[in-house]
């Protein structure tokens, strides 16, 4: 919904019916032999029950359950995929799977038995995958963490029994590992950043394929005791079949994931210490600039710059369900690269985080954005001066450290301390032949806090939240007007559910406070997230004295599904204008409040269609001057094919509002009515070809409009390779562009000319991604992108009446427009009487190239090896009229000036 989600435009199309007969020409012709055998008519509605699955946070819910069998003194499990050790002679199978695809609830094709026995350290797993046709199983290479489109077992382990989180790990008959953390009670809700030590192993037999997993207790979190359980979840899948097939499996038309799973249950007398691991590094990078970009002037410009680097990471246990880990001089070498944008919004982009300490257990410090962890070791704040200036591309994080991870009593908990050092620029002033040295960024402390308790049997919650950034400066400091001296904020949270989950009432209340001199809270004041100097608002003013700004925010959400068909939601969020987190947080936009409803239908029966849904929403935005800002109509649509092609779409129409943002901090402005829709097509994931389109298209009343088309095509041929590609093309004309604010205008404007302008923009771009796995502990991954951006600027105006969308057009009722000539970029100049004012004509072409290409390593268990090759290219430049951004300029963004980046990392795991 509008206050708390990014909108995914998918819409309606009158292609639909071409689109859908056009898949149906690729449907399997395996699939198609299978689903001639059953249908839904041949499940009895009650499967579920029949099989012993239901939603156990429900008081009447007993569920499944299996039990693990323990070695004997002596006995060991030789983890080789071939099932020979005694203990399976006399372990504990299950074999009661049901089909979730391609017929829900129907009886497996194959039969699967899998057995779980265990000693004081590990929990071992055994999976007999009986298939009656070896050569059909798809056993590719890939690397870790990706199942290579290949037959896998799945183990699911809800380590804690909540009902809500739980830790999966999956081998292929490939040998492949995939695990990851599950951090809710939604099954694609997944942390892959969770990188346990494990062993496992696969054999293809003619009989089918076996496996045996060896999961060491020390890898996962627990509550302590002497009789354990564990909630359990069986997943098997048949990429060629398309038969998904699980122990407990949740119905479609219900929602929740870990809530439905099994027990597993005998084990008595684990080793529940876990050692501390120690994994220091060392690491050499290389970075190689070209010839163009170097200046003979600039003493800083160096063609090559070596610099070696040490470090460690830490991770111990506290107790059986804490982790504590600590990075030193920590390294992101390895990181990819954010890909390339050109924004000409007044909104600053939130890249997602990728470096690995972060992103490990990051949920348990999420808090509502309070924490966005990029701002830690982000770029120094201050401007060094100077004709040259030698910059620190990011500041050196000095220390970091956090505790994750739950207690018996059902306490989520995350913590996070950090420390950045001071970093200084060198400079250097050609004039007098002199070098400097400016700071530009102090010492800083960085503090989050997170605990969420769990109670009920439905598992309802209640949170609290902090953060805060302290930083080195004294008012005196020429950094202290840039940037503010302190940053706190805090939260609480509450989420209520009732019926097993079924309805569930969220409110959430955050408050903060930042300080500073001045100079500094000034310039958050006319920050875009605010623009307290809007000459025409009357809730907000802008103060230069103030050294402080304290605001709220307020979110309560109630959402209901009826376990069925029907789902509905609603929200309210309330944003003060004071509110700030942005030192510490990410916050795009204060001073709004946001009202949504959202009402669902799907239907999940299997019968002409395999699925099918309709939606409707209704969102709308306000200032806290009462100004309406946004209305949005919805209407969504989503169909699944028998065959298992998907196809969704969307319908939208926004009346016309009011912008407190457009000027950039001058007064309420209109904004046109749009409409628009879209249409998304999605193949069978399972095939070993896979495409997915988009196309989103808008339009408004001032003759604007916007188009993006994106493809995503996947080949995964077998064997070891893995190629993707994602063109995307976007073509938007935008008749309402910011340009700049001039001084003498009429009073209806406040004293202020707002100008803007027509832009013709046209992006292109493309994804390219190469894997090859040369086992499962080495592989080399590569990624590519090509981007090219154009824009052409005309039809100069200024605003004529606040809180409306008309121009005055340059070169008409008494003003005249003219150009300069020569290079670009060009000078406009405006003649409006006795006034004249001039601008630059901002119309440009951008270029981009971006690879990081990626030899990933794990020579020990823990102890890996990376290899880095990246390449940044391209430029930014003014051009009069440039073409349209196309396929050419992909072609020549590669040799557009850069830096090439070579480095090689190693970390040495050892386990104490």
């Amino acid at each position: 919904m509008a206050a708390t989600k990014n909108f995914l435009r998918t819409g309606f199309s009158a292609t639909v019916p071409a689109l859908v007969a056009g898949a149906a020409l690729l449907f399997p012709t395996e699939v198609a032999a299978q689903q001639a055998q059953q249908t839904q008519a041949e499940v009895p509605e009650n499967w579920a029950e029949l099989a012993g699955i239901c939603r156990r946070t429900l008081a009447d819910c007993v569920g499944k359950s299996t039990t693990a069998t323990r070695l004997n003194d002596g006995e060991t499990v030789d983890v080789d995929g071939r099932i020979e050790e005694s203990i399976w002679a006399r372990a504990v199978w299950i074999s009661d799977f049901v089909q979730r695809e391609p017929i829900e609830g129907a009886q497996p094709t194959v039969r699967t038995e899998v057995a779980f026995a265990y000693d004081e350290t590990n929990l071992y797993v055994a999976g007999r995958n009986y298939d009656p046709d070896p050569s059909s199983i798809r056993a590719n290479l890939a690397r870790r963490d990706d199942n290579g489109d290949s037959d896998r077992l799945k183990i699911s382990l809800d380590s804690y029994q909540n009902r809500q989180t739980y830790y999966t790990f999956t081998i292929t008959a490939a040998g492949g590992r995939v695990d990851y953390f599950g951090p809710s009670d939604q099954d694609f809700n997944r942390d892959h950043s969770y990188d346990p030590i494990w062993d496992a192993a696969a054999e293809i037999t003619d009989e089918g394929w076996f496996a045996e997993m060896a999961i060491p207790f020390s890898q996962i979190r627990f509550t302590q005791g002497e009789n354990i359980e564990f909630g359990l979840q069986v997943n098997r899948f048949r990429p060629a079949q398309f038969e998904d097939l699980f122990w407990t499996s949740v119905p479609k038309d219900e929602n929740g994931w870990t809530s439905w799973f099994g027990d597993l249950k005998g084990l008595q007398g684990i080793q529940t210490r876990r050692p501390i691991e120690f994994v220091p590094y060392a690491a050499s990078n290389l970075a190689v600039t070209s010839d163009e970009l170097l200046n003979p002037d600039n003493p800083f410009s160096e063609r090559s710059d070596l610099i070696a680097r040490f470090g460690a990471d830490i991770k111990m246990g506290v107790g059986s369900g804490l982790t504590f880990d600590a990075t030193f001089n920590p390294d992101f070498g390895q990181v990819e690269a954010d890909p390339a944008e050109v924004n000409l919004s007044a909104f600053p982009t939130f890249f997602d985080e990728r470096r690995p300490f972060f992103v490990e257990n990051a949920q348990l410090l999420e808090a509502n954005d309070l924490f966005f962890s990029r701002r830690i070791g982000a770029r120094p704040h201050g401007s060094p001066g100077g004709d040259f200036a030698d910059v620190p591309d990011n500041t050196t994080i000095i220390g970091a450290a956090k505790l994750t991870g739950r207690t018996a009593g059902g306490l989520s908990l995350g913590a996070l301390g950090a420390v950045t050092a001071e970093e200084s620029a060198k400079t250097y002033d050609a004039l007098n032949d002199t070098f400097g040295e400016t700071r530009v960024e102090p010492t800083a402390g960085w503090l989050v806090l997170r605990g969420r308790q769990e109670f009920g049997a439905a598992k309802s919650t209640a949170g609290l939240a902090f953060t805060g950034v302290k930083r080195d400066l004294a008012d005196s400091d020429p950094l202290a007007s840039r940037i503010n001296k302190e940053a706190y904020a805090f939260a609480a949270d509450a989420s209520l559910k009732f019926r097993g989950g079924l309805t569930e009432l969220t409110g959430i209340i955050q408050g903060s406070h930042i300080s500073g001199t001045p100079a500094a809270i000034a310039r958050v004041q006319q920050f875009s997230a605010h623009y307290f100097q809007r000459p025409d608002a009357g809730h907000v003013e802008f103060d230069p004295t103030r050294t402080s700004l304290t605001g709220y925010r307020a979110y309560v959400d109630l959402r209901h599904t009826d376990g069925e068909h029907w789902s509905f939601e609603t929200e309210v969020l309330a944003t003060s204008p004071e509110f700030d987190i942005n030192d510490a947080g990410a916050l795009g936009r204060a001073d709004q409040i946001d009202l949504g409803l959202d009402l669902q239908y799907n239907e999940n029966t299997v019968g002409t269609f395999r699925s099918w849904g309709v939606a409707g929403e209704f969102d709308t935005r306000w200032n806290f001057d009462g100004d309406r800002l946004f209305t949005s109509y919805e209407a969504r649509w989503q169909l699944g094919l028998i065959n298992f092609w998907r196809f969704g779409g969307e319908f939208d129409y926004r009346p016309a509002g009011l912008s407190d943002t457009q000027t950039r901090g001058g007064p309420v402005m209109g904004t046109a009515g749009e409409k628009a829709f879209s249409i998304n097509v999605n193949s069978p994931f399972q095939n070993r070809f896979g495409a997915n389109g988009f196309l989103y298209y808008e339009n408004d009343d001032l003759d604007g409009s916007f188009t993006r088309v994106r493809v995503n095509l996947q080949y995964r041929p077998g064997g070891s390779w893995r190629f993707a590609l994602s063109p995307s093309y976007g073509h938007g004309i935008n008749t309402r562009q910011y340009v700049t604010t001039e001084s003498g205008g009429r009073p209806e404007t406040f004293g202020n000319r707002y100008v803007f302008a027509r832009i013709d923009q046209h992006t292109i771009s493309a994804q390219f991604r190469v894997n090859y796995a040369f086992s499962a502990d080495l592989s080399l991954e590569g990624y590519f992108e090509p981007f090219a951006s154009t824009g052409a600027y005309s039809d100069y105006g200024e605003l004529m009446t606040p809180r409306e969308s008309d121009l005055l057009m340059y070169g008409t009722g008494g003003t005249t427009i003219s150009e300069s000539t020569g290079d670009a970029p060009h000078t406009i100049t405006v003649q409006d009487g006795p006034d004249q004012f001039s601008f630059i004509r901002e119309d440009f072409r951008a270029l981009s190239f971006r690879s990081n290409l990626v030899m990933r390593w794990e020579w020990l268990p823990g102890s890996t090896l990376f290899v880095v090759w990246q390449l940044d290219r391209g430029g930014f430049g003014f051009e009069n009229g440039p073409d349209s951004a196309g396929f050419g300029d992909l072609l020549d963004s590669p040799g557009e000036p850069g830096r090439n980046f070579f480095a090689v990392k190693a970390t040495y795991w050892l386990p104490i």
